[in-house]
C-alpha cells in the first residue's frame, strides 16, 4: 500500500486513504456500551479572549472542566456527542440518542416563535433528562435563497454575494443582525459563513459565495466570523477546502474537482485561513464531500486524511478547532458507503462532528462506534475508484481519535457558553433583537 497520509498526528489514520465507494449495510450494537478509559493527548491553547465565554479562558480552567465533565459521562454518551441530529419534538430521544447537536432544516423552521419554543424546549429536555451538556443548535441561514422563515419578523438579508458587493463592512452588519437573531431564537451555532469561492457557473454555490476572488472573499469571510461572533454564535466555515470550482451537487452523486494541490492552496484556501487566522478563530470548519482527484483521487474530503491533513496539519498554524462533516446523508456518501461505516471512516480519517439528517442512520452510526470501541473494527471496502481494501483499526487506535474528537467538541461548547445550562435563564428573558433596525440594513442591500 501507499499512504498518503499526512496526518502524523494519528499514524495510523494513513490506511483510510484506502476507504469507500462501495455500499455497506448498517451495523447494529448487540450489546449495551461499556465504559472505556481514554488517555490524554497534548492541550491546545485556549488563552484567547471570546465574547461568548465570560473572559479569557486559561487552559488549566479548560482541562479541569473538561476532565470532569468526560469522568460522568458513558462511552455512549461521550460517542453520541460526535454526532448532530436532524430536529426532534420527541423528548426522549434526546434522552437516549444524548447527541451532541441539533440542526433546523426548512421543513422544521416556521415562524420565529415557534423555532424559540422549540429550541428551548430542547435544551430544557436536555437538562431535565440529566444530559451532561447542552447541546448546539444549528441551522443554515445565510441570506439569499437559503432562508427557511415563512413569517416576516425574522430578517430576510440578501445573498452573500450581494453583501459582499456591497463592502465588507456590510457583510459584518448583516453578520452581526443575523446571529442576533438566531441568538434570541435560540439557536447558537450558524452553518457558515461559505467561503468557498466561486469559479464556475453553479447552482450549488452561485451567490451563496461572497466573490469569485480569493482575496475579496477572504475579506468577506473575516468580517462574517467577527460579526456572527459579536451576535453571540458559534461558526462554521464551509466547505473546506472550496466547493467553488465544481457545478456537480454532493447531495445527487459524487463531485469531483481537478485542481492541483498548489492552485488549492493559492486560490481556494485562502477564505479558510483568513477564518481561522482572527483573534477569535472561526470555531468550526465544515468539509464537503468532493472529491479532489489531483489531491487524493480515492475518495471524497469528508473521508479524506490527505485533505483534513491540509486542515489540521497546516504547517502555519494547526488547526484545533472542530472539523464537522457536510451532511453526511447527502448521497455523495449514502449510495457509496453505509451511514454507519463512513462515520468510522470519516472519524478515522480526522473527521471530528458528524451531522445526519437520518435519525435511524444516525443511531446505527453511534451503534458501530460502540461497537467499535469495545472490539476494534475490521472490514473490506471499495473506495470511488471501486478498488478493494481491507481495513482494520484496533480499539486504542479507535480510543485515541474519539478522545481528540471529543476534546475539540466539548472545546467548541465551552467557549461558545455550552459548559452548562446556567445560558437558559438569560435566554428566556432575552429581549427581542432589533427588528426594525436590521431590516433597514437588508433594504440597503436589495
Amino acid at each position: 500500500m501507499l499512504y498518503k497520509s499526512v496526518l502524523m498526528r494519528w499514524a495510523f489514520a494513513a490506511v483510510i486513504l484506502f476507504l469507500g465507494g462501495a455500499c455497506s449495510g448498517t451495523e447494529e450494537s448487540s450489546s449495551p456500551p461499556v465504559d472505556f478509559d481514554i488517555q490524554e493527548s497534548s492541550a491546545p491553547d485556549f488563552s484567547f479572549p471570546n465574547t461568548l465565554h465570560d473572559g479569557p479562558i486559561s487552559s488549566d480552567e479548560f482541562e479541569t472542566w473538561f476532565g470532569q465533565t468526560i469522568q460522568g459521562m458513558s462511552s455512549y454518551a461521550r460517542i453520541s456527542q460526535l454526532f448532530v441530529m436532524p430536529f426532534t419534538l420527541d423528548c426522549n430521544q434526546i434522552k437516549t440518542m444524548i447527541p451532541g447537536g441539533i440542526t433546523f432544516y426548512g421543513n422544521h423552521v416556521t415562524t420565529y416563535s415557534e423555532v424559540r419554543e422549540r429550541a428551548l424546549s430542547i435544551q430544557k429536555c436536555a437538562r431535565d433528562q440529566g444530559v451532561a451538556l447542552p447541546l448546539f443548535i444549528a441551522t443554515n441561514h445565510e441570506g439569499g435563497r437559503i432562508y427557511y422563515f415563512d413569517d416576516t419578523v425574522v430578517t430576510h438579508f440578501p445573498s452573500a454575494k450581494k453583501q459582499c458587493d456591497m463592502g465588507a463592512a456590510y457583510v459584518h452588519q448583516v453578520s452581526k443582525a443575523q446571529a442576533l437573531e438566531l441568538g434570541y431564537l435560540g439557536l447558537n451555532f450558524i452553518y457558515g459563513p461559505v467561503a468557498d469561492v466561486l469559479f464556475v457557473s453553479s447552482n450549488v454555490i452561485g451567490d451563496r459565495a461572497f466573490s469569485s476572488d480569493p482575496a475579496r472573499t477572504a475579506e468577506c469571510v473575516e468580517q462574517a466570523v467577527e460579526g456572527y461572533h459579536l451576535g453571540g454564535v458559534i461558526t462554521s466555515l464551509k466547505h473546506f477546502p472550496g466547493h467553488g470550482g465544481t457545478a456537480s451537487d454532493t447531495h445527487l452523486g459524487l463531485a469531483q474537482d481537478n485542481v492541483t494541490l498548489a492552485d488549492l492552496q493559492a486560490k481556494y484556501l485562502p477564505p479558510f485561513w483568513r477564518g481561522l487566522d482572527l483573534a477569535r478563530p472561526s470555531e468550526m470548519v465544515m468539509i464537503s464531500h468532493v472529491i479532489f482527484k489531483q489531491i487524493d483521487s480515492e475518495w471524497p474530503a469528508s473521508l479524506s486524511s490527505v485533505i483534513l491533513g491540509l486542515l489540521k496539519e497546516r504547517s502555519a498554524k494547526p488547526f484545533d478547532g472542530v472539523a464537522i462533516s457536510d451532511d453526511m446523508s447527502m448521497k455523495a456518501i449514502s449510495n457509496y458507503w453505509g451511514a454507519s461505516t463512513a462515520s468510522l471512516l470519516a472519524l478515522m480519517a480526522g473527521m471530528d462532528l458528524l451531522i445526519y439528517q437520518s435519525q435511524l442512520d444516525l443511531q446505527a452510526s453511534i451503534d458501530l462506534l460502540v461497537q467499535a470501541v469495545e472490539n476494534g473494527w475490521s472490514a473490506t471496502v471499495k473506495d470511488a475508484n471501486n478498488q478493494a481494501h481491507t481495513l482494520s483499526f484496533t480499539q486504542d487506535q479507535i480510543r485515541e481519535r474519539l478522545y481528540d474528537a471529543l476534546k475539540r467538541i466539548l472545546r467548541a461548547k465551552y467557549l461558545g457558553g455550552l459548559s452548562n445550562y446556567d445560558f437558559l435563564t438569560e435566554l428566556e428573558n432575552r429581549s427581542p433583537p432589533d427588528w426594525q433596525a436590521h431590516a433597514a440594513i437588508a433594504n440597503q442591500g436589495q
